[in-house]
């Protein structure tokens, strides 16, 4: 294991190739593989502007900016322009010291410095990736004499296009046994691991082979999951065909998909959250074909570390998305020996507990004044998240929320409140008077620019909108868990509290 500094410092550069900016630059640190898994709890967060001249002396016409982030260990980073990012999940140590330099015309990014060789492979790897991707394309699957197309006119304009452009968006006749020849023969032909392989070798002797094996392994893992999401498509399509089924079955058995993998590639190295991921989705997908729920799979798999690893994936994805309840989460969490994630595990699933308290938090008003949580004591809050541009948010204020609102009316024991996670004041504003995301029935709030960043945020892994949640009047929760998804149960939920006319 490396013996690093008493205090190391990973130091970033990043330099823009023009004479002014306004933007921001923020970076985002996961040192602890249970944050890189939720992307929410303990992450730190940094952030600069940029100023006139460049890091060298005498040469001017740039700007730059340099962030320091304290760190005892290696762990993920990712950076972001305003709301861009231009780098995410990278593999960082402490001690790294980076410069990166952007040029936005010509859209290039050049690595220097010590640590250069590592971030400019990362870089390398996911441009293959993001080709592998696109050389994919797009495919419209429909049944066998089902009419795609509402008027011939659009078909005629799809072939005309077609013709012109290429094949980027393909009809696809669904048919389990065609399309698993058609994956074998595109996972046979595809230079993806040739090209993967090659550029490691290149890399050699730059960097340890541990650090090289953890990268090679992260990016195989992330070729791997677009093929078994294709696989899950076809599951669905497979319906009750024991036959189709079988198929899909004896294509997993033969194709190399990762399930092999190794998470651990040395001491002094994160988890490799990708490989686990890959992991997950798998068991996801052979739970599927054996008609057994996921939770249930996993419970029967070997008990150890890959296991209680999987099991924490999941909670964490369940509580991000707002999905199972505090009891089957917990019932989870159980199952895990290994103490450390079983007890941080287990701070998260306290949170969502019905009756536990929320806590006080800050956020600021239309008027720019601070307003606490704490203030609607006596009152019940039905909380909504969200942010600008989100098409689900605003999809979910007019289904639900905005019909749930008129019904509402002359509650002077109901507090409405709309929590935005936006990073921009001006966006906020924007997403305010659009009136897309709420009403003037809402008191309207603003993280702050902390975006989701925000200790609300952090403490229920709200990375993703909408999520509502219920307070009552003591400031306990009432719940956040199954609410998105149910919006009966947030009508019933509200219903034991509060008179709703509808």
């Amino acid at each position: 294991m490396n013996e690093y500094p008493q205090n190391p410092q990973l130091l970033f550069y990043t330099q823009l190739m023009q004479r002014t900016s306004d933007s921001k630059v923020r970076v985002t640190f996961l040192p602890d593989p249970m944050d890189a898994f939720s992307n929410a709890p303990d992450f730190q967060e940094y952030s600069d502007t940029f100023q006139a001249g460049t890091l060298y002396d005498g040469a001017y016409g740039t700007v730059w900016s340099r962030i320091s982030i304290p760190s005892k260990r290696p762990g993920y980073l990712s950076l972001y322009l305003d709301d861009y990012p231009v780098i995410q999940n990278f593999l960082a140590f402490p001690t790294d010291s980076i410069h990166l330099v952007i040029d936005k015309n010509a859209g290039q990014k050049i690595f220097t410095g010590p640590s250069y060789a590592l971030y400019e492979l990362q870089d390398r790897l996911h441009t293959l990736l993001e080709q592998c991707m696109k050389q994919a394309g797009i495919s419209i699957h429909h049944r066998e004499g089902e009419e795609v197309f509402a008027h011939p006119d659009i078909q005629e304009a799809f072939i005309k296009n077609q013709q012109l452009f290429g094949p980027k968006l393909r009809l696809t006749k669904i048919d389990v046994a065609e399309m698993l020849h058609a994956l074998a023969l595109e996972m046979e032909e595809e230079s993806f691991t040739r090209e993967l392989e090659r550029l490691i070798l290149f890399y050699h002797k730059k960097m340890p082979d541990a650090v090289l094996d953890f990268l090679q392994a992260q990016t195989l893992a992330d070729y791997f999951l677009s093929k078994v999401g294709r696989l899950q498509t076809l599951v669905n399509y497979a319906g009750d065909s024991l036959r189709e089924k079988g198929m899909i079955e004896e294509f997993i058995r033969q194709m190399e998909l990762g399930k092999s993998m190794p998470l651990k590639f040395g001491s002094d190295l994160p988890f490799a959250e990708k490989v686990l991921e890959l992991k997950l989705k798998l068991a996801a997908l052979e739970s599927n074909l054996m008609e057994k729920s996921l939770e249930n799979y996993l419970a029967d798999l070997k008990p150890g570390l890959e296991r209680d690893l999987m099991i924490s994936k999941l909670v964490f994805q369940r509580i991000k998305l707002g999905k199972g309840r505090h009891g089957q989460l917990d019932s989870l969490q159980k199952l895990i020996a290994h103490p450390i994630l079983g007890d941080k595990l287990q701070i998260f699933i306290s949170h969502i507990q019905p009756g536990q308290p929320v806590g006080s938090f800050d956020f600021i008003d239309e008027q720019g004044e601070k307003v606490s949580l704490d203030q609607f004591r006596g009152k019940t809050l039905l909380i909504n998240t969200y942010f600008t541009g989100c098409s689900a948010s605003s999809s979910y204020y007019h289904r639900v929320l905005s019909k749930l609102e008129s019904g509402l009316e002359d509650q002077d024991g109901l507090v409405l409140i709309s929590i935005s996670a936006d990073r921009s004041r001006e966006k906020w504003e924007t997403g305010i008077g659009s009136g897309r995301y709420n009403s003037e029935s809402w008191i309207r709030l603003f993280s702050g620019e902390q975006g989701y960043s925000h200790p609300f945020f952090r403490k229920y892994l709200i990375s993703s909108a909408p999520r509502p949640l219920l307070v009552d009047p003591e400031g306990n929760l009432i719940a956040i868990q199954e609410l998105y998804q149910n919006p009966e149960r947030l009508q019933q939920l509200l219903a034991n509290y509060i008179t709703i006319k509808l």
